[in-house]
């Protein structure tokens, strides 16, 4: 195993694309790759696709004008637009400004990869996991598997945070986004196509859009003990048929809304904390269901049924929410929320 350094190819300048890429290029499987303290001025940089390497960093990346404006840091097969993913690789702690100028801080097209503790900002969206090349081409065959990413720190992109990129939604399965922190980002915090066996846990998020936007909720999805202060907080756009989603220990600022139009669909929620008047559960017109255990509010709707329009009351919408061991303090004196919520009526017993 050998250890590279980008100073070893040259002496830093306004422009340190050039060394940089030297030392990416001269990777061999299971080599390292070290980028020292400072911060380098670059356009483009493409990570080779090579066996186990590792890319660790002490400095920072920053955008600067003369490149293709898609990426500043991505992997090999995405540049090269070959839909297949790519080898296994570890970032430590990447630092990306992408002065305003990039659209994607970090692409990774790889399998089985770790991202620990990145920090992105000033980009359209900060880190792309796709199962989509640069110029669109969707995955055949491959699925990008096991990607981990850790403690991210990932703030005022102008677009999205985390961007589970898969058009096909079937392509990226079993990732882990755990702890860490993503605010300011305009289009949203985690915005997930596809999120079959995904965790999200311990994530902490405020000031984008929504925190969570899953456009279709797949089996295994679990969001956990995560604190998210958005209005909008978890969004699921759709439901694959027979899936029940866990959201489990989060504290919430404010909605969790759920739509779909497939059958027998909807989440568990367990022991979740809605700690200010906004917070609640919103069906619009569907097949939603809702099994609430153990969950507090401090609304007297805890579960609401809405129109197409998403904002009237409709008493006609087969949605359905069950209720148990559930507290509201704005339903009469402190009341459990015991039984079925039907046509926007909740049944309740006194404590």
């Amino acid at each position: 195993m050998e250890f590279v350094n980008p100073l070893n190819f040259g002496k830093k300048s306004n422009d340190d694309t050039l060394i940089i890429q030297q030392a990416l290029d001269s990777l061999n499987d299971g080599d390292s790759f070290i980028l020292p303290n400072g911060i380098f001025q670059v356009t483009n940089l493409v990570i080779p696709d090579k066996k186990n390497i590792t890319l660790e960093f002490y400095g920072s990346l920053r955008a600067i004008d003369g490149g293709d404006n898609d990426y500043l840091l991505a992997t090999y097969k995405y540049v090269n637009n070959i839909t297949e993913a790519g080898q296994s690789i570890k970032i430590i702690n990447p630092k990306i400004d992408g002065s305003g100028i990039i659209r994607n801080g970090l692409v990774v097209q790889t399998w089985s990869t770790t991202i620990e503790k990145p920090e992105i900002f000033n980009c359209s969206n900060g880190l792309k996991i796709t199962s989509q090349t640069k110029n669109g081409l969707n995955f055949r065959n491959s699925t990008l598997v096991n990607i981990t990413i850790n403690n991210p720190n990932i703030r005022n992109n102008t677009n999205k945070g985390i961007w589970i990129c898969d058009p096909g939604r079937n392509k990226i399965t079993d990732y882990f986004i755990t702890n860490g922190l993503l605010y300011g980002n305009a289009g949203g915090g985690i915005y997930a196509d596809s999120c079959a066996g995904a965790l999200i846990q311990g994530v902490h998020t405020y000031a984008n859009k929504s925190a969570v936007y899953v456009n279709i909720a797949s089996p295994a999805l679990r969001i956990h003990d995560c604190y998210f202060e958005e209005e909008d907080s978890v969004r699921f756009n759709e439901f694959n048929e027979n899936t029940f989603v866990s959201l489990q220990g989060n504290t919430l600022n404010g909605n969790v809304f759920l739509y779909s139009l497939n059958k027998n669909t909807g989440l568990k929620g367990i022991g979740n904390t809605f700690r200010t008047k906004n917070g609640k559960y919103i069906q619009q017109w569907g097949n939603t269901i809702i099994l609430s255990t153990g969950d507090t509010f401090e609304t007297s709707d805890p579960y609401r049924l809405v129109g197409m329009d998403g904002v009237s009351a409709n008493k006609e919408a087969p949605n359905i929410a069950h209720a148990q061991n559930c507290l509201s303090t704005l339903i009469g004196m402190n009341k459990i929320i015991q039984g079925v919520q039907k046509n926007n009526i909740v049944n309740t017993i006194n404590i």
